[in-house]
């Protein structure tokens, strides 16, 4: 199990804004602010990125009142070397050319920094300050736009041979019918995407209206499952049983004691108790007695991401990966 000790400087790297902030060790936010992101092209990429830090590296120094951090941590959307440091690529965000941003992240602060993926990031960050503390093997889902889990056995996070464990959005759902991915059928992007490919079949569907208001997004589609339009029960009801499908199969691999859902999409109205009971359902045999818990992660929404990344600094003080100079 892990534990913390020091203040550390997280960085959540996001699609539409950068959140940094300094979080203690006990994962409470003592000092954030939030910055732009620009994703025209990789430089533009860089540049609000490296600049926010900059800027928050600046503000922490005109507040002497505040413990001085003993790491940094980063976490982004994409592949990324921990052991390096270097970003290799993502596609929500530009990067096509590797970007070694621990170290460059290292120089700004003055700190040891440690890089990784925002799934993986908030997997620690719940097994540091949420309901992992206490699990000796937590399965973390991520369900949000996309679909990524994080699995920490004893504290330490499972990785895999290339640090792309935990990529659940591919995994093969219905292989009789030709195979559906989980990510297009469980996630909030795949919810909107199959209603827009849907909706001529269904003149006059509320998600239809949802859609011309500019308002067609996950909670929409449980909203009008839970009031009998056909379209959203036939995506709700495939997104509750395909993600119900893979959490006791994961569970049948990892036989975890606890798992913990972040990211949006899961709020939606009815979903995770629907997933839940389906999972009460259909896991079998020690697999379902061994868990402790399965429910929302502790952390604050608005703010996994950045607590996370510093969860990862305090990983990384730990000594289990190797540090920037």
């Amino acid at each position: 199990m892990l534990e913390a000790s020091c203040p550390t400087v997280g960085v959540d790297v996001g699609g539409t804004k950068i959140l940094i902030g300094l979080v203690s060790g006990k994962g409470e936010v003592l000092f954030s602010r939030k910055y732009p992101m620009r994703r025209e092209n990789q430089a533009q990429a860089e540049e609000a990125i490296f600049s926010a830090a900059g800027d928050f590296a600046a503000a922490l120094k005109e507040h002497p009142e505040l413990p001085a951090p003993a790491a940094l941590g980063m976490g982004a959307v994409g592949h990324m070397d921990p052991e390096a440091g270097v970003w290799l690529h993502s596609y929500n965000i530009p990067v096509q050319t590797p970007i070694p941003a621990a170290e460059r992240m290292s120089r700004l602060f003055g700190l040891p920094a440690w890089l990784d993926n925002d799934v993986h990031c908030a997997a620690l960050g719940e097994g540091l300050y949420g309901h992992g503390r206490k699990a000796q093997c937590m399965l973390y889902l991520n369900v949000g736009t996309g679909l990524s889990a994080g699995i920490l056995q004893g504290g330490m996070l499972l990785r895999g041979a290339d640090n792309y464990a935990g990529e659940i959005g591919y995994m093969d759902m219905n292989c009789d019918e030709g195979g559906q991915k989980l990510e297009p059928a469980a996630s909030g992007g795949g919810l909107i995407q199959g209603a827009l490919e849907l909706l001529p079949e269904y003149p006059g569907s509320l998600l239809e209206t949802a859609w011309k208001e500019g308002n067609l997004h996950s909670t929409a589609v449980f909203e009008a499952a839970g009031q009998g339009d056909p379209l959203a029960r036939r995506l709700a009801e495939r997104a509750v049983r395909y993600l119900g499908a893979a959490v006791c199969n994961l569970m049948a691999v990892v036989n975890p004691d606890a798992v913990v859902f972040g990211g949006g999409a899961i709020r939606s109205p009815g979903m995770l108790e629907q997933v839940s009971a389906y999972t009460a359902a259909h896991c079998v045999g020690e697999t379902y007695k061994s868990l402790r818990y399965i429910g929302l992660s502790a952390l604050n929404p608005a703010e996994t991401g950045m607590i996370g990344a510093a969860a990862l600094a305090g990983f990384g003080l730990s000594g289990s990966m190797r540090a920037r100079p």
